[in-house]
């Protein structure tokens, strides 16, 4: 039997007590709603797929989680595909693996696992690798390492960086900077699904304020625990530190100064020095001396 179908009409078709009945839609060609014994009630397309030379039903859905106007919208679209000679349960098959797949990637590429591989694969060739290491681990995976690193948006970023901004700016500068370096890094990877990184319109100046060197001076307290750490290295690093904690000097200032031996005065830089491996200055005789 064929109607217009609606809402009411599917709600109030009886349910039979053996055999499964469809009720046509008189809208939608080739949809129609079928009724189980059980209670349920099915919408289904009656077509010819691509190779079979009869016509089968194909389930669409449940009512109501499927409702009429998306069962017919989506009628309309797989009759679309046959007519191109797809079959659309085949087509449907692997939409809904490639989201599964997609969704599986979205949870295995989180913002902490890109970041592990970046520190692996990059930063442990880098002299200061270690230290950027500990700063991406300790303030930024604590907050943006659950998200996938595909749907960070810049409000994450800034939700960030502000709090870390108003106790360290000096800090904020430098994990804002991480963080564009890890999007650097995986877009060139090309295999985490980003084109743009959240972070490139964002300006420090205006999310932190100007870069300016840090002046802290350290506490009684803390200066008390260095001069102890630094006993645990030894000779001669252990009188380094200490040295520099008493002075307040650089390591490099602190170091013998270098010998300096006059040299006579010279009369010439010689042509071929390169050549013979002599010294590139030849001392001046005394009859040149007194010219």
């Amino acid at each position: 039997m064929t109607q217009r179908l609606t809402d009411r009409t599917i709600e109030r078709l009886r349910i039979p007590k053996r055999e499964p009945k469809i009720r046509w839609d008189a809208l939608a060609t080739g949809l129609g709603v079928k009724v189980m014994a059980t209670g349920k009630r099915l919408f289904v397309l009656q077509v010819k797929r691509p190779g079979n030379a009869f016509q089968s039903k194909l389930t669409l859905g449940s009512y109501p989680a499927l409702s009429l106007a998306e069962a017919r919208v989506k009628a309309g679209r797989w009759r679309a595909m046959i007519a191109q000679g797809l079959d659309p349960k085949q087509v449907e098959a692997r939409e809904a693996r490639a989201t599964v797949r997609a969704e599986r990637l979205k949870q295995a590429h989180t913002f902490e696992a890109v970041a592990e591989a970046y520190i692996e694969n990059h930063l442990a060739k880098l002299r200061r690798g270690k230290d950027d290491a500990r700063e991406i681990r300790k303030n930024l995976i604590p907050k943006l390492g659950h998200l996938p690193i595909a749907e960070i948006a810049r409000f994450d970023i800034v939700e960030t960086i502000k709090p870390i901004a108003k106790r360290a700016p000096y800090v904020a500068h430098i994990c804002l900077n991480h963080i564009k370096r890890v999007y650097s890094w995986a877009i060139e990877q090309d295999c985490y699904g980003i084109e743009q990184s959240p972070a490139d319109r964002t300006k420090p100046r205006v999310l932190i304020g100007e870069k300016r060197a840090r002046t802290r001076v350290l506490n009684d307290a803390e200066l008390r625990a260095f001069w102890k750490a630094s006993r645990q290295l030894g000779y001669p690093f252990a009188g380094l530190y200490q040295l520099i904690a008493l002075t307040g000097s650089i390591s490099l200032a602190l170091g013998p100064a270098p010998r300096r031996t006059p040299t006579p005065p010279c009369r010439r830089r010689s042509p071929t020095c390169r050549q013979t491996g002599r010294s590139r200055f030849k001392p001046a005789t005394p009859r040149n001396s007194s010219r």
